[in-house]
């Protein structure tokens, strides 16, 4: 049997879809000329397509770990696993959203979003059709009495607005793009950077 190593590119963001949409991506027509290779979601589990009886597929372990899956896995003609649950509902969160009318935006001091920008550290991205410095987005907690701590993983990798930085300033906003007012309260955040190739 015949292996191929894949790279795959860095996908548009870190939702199920764009994952799925570029590990799709990865394989070149010449592996399965007749059917391509598609892996998919549906009702809480990740599925490969037909495919022929001599191929498998195994993924990165950091792929792997995102989808929930066994270190140990291989895909082959027609396999199905079971998606992290943390996965499936954020699927089911995004069908229920498209099945609701849109909503309007929250007024300051109500907001449901948390915004993380850094205007000197990374290039602009796209966020409700405006070019902002978004650095990470999540769920607003409204816990006023206790810290509260949000892990995103995997790490995600954005283009960075210089060749050099000697500082940092991150801004905290909501939907709005209203600051957010942590009065007295720290607040830490963790970077990583990539190296350089």
């Amino acid at each position: 049997m015949r292996e191929y190593f894949l790279s795959m590119k860095e996908p548009k963001s870190m939702t199920l879809n764009d994952v799925l949409d570029e590990l799709n991506d990865t394989f070149p027509a010449f592996l399965t000329p007749v059917v391509p290779i598609r892996f998919s979601y549906s009702n809480g589990e990740i599925s490969m397509g037909e495919l022929p009886a001599d191929v498998e597929i195994r993924l990165p372990n950091l792929l792997q770990e995102y989808l929930g899956l066994p270190m140990d896995t291989v895909f082959t003609s027609n396999s199905k696993f079971p998606a992290k649950k943390e996965l499936v509902e954020e699927q089911e969160e995004i069908e229920y959203e498209d099945l609701k009318p849109p909503e309007p935006k929250p007024l300051p001091g109500l907001a449901n979003r948390i915004l993380v920008l850094a205007p000197n550290l990374i290039q602009n991205q796209t966020y409700e059709n405006q070019s902002v410095p978004l650095l990470r987005e999540t769920k607003l907690i409204h816990d006023y009495n206790n810290e509260v701590e949000h892990i995103f993983n995997p790490v995600c990798y954005l283009p960075l607005e210089g060749e050099e930085v000697n500082s940092i300033r991150l801004n905290f906003v909501d939907e709005s793009l209203t600051n957010l007012n942590f009065a007295d309260q720290p607040v830490g955040v963790n970077l990583h950077f990539r190296p350089k190739p």
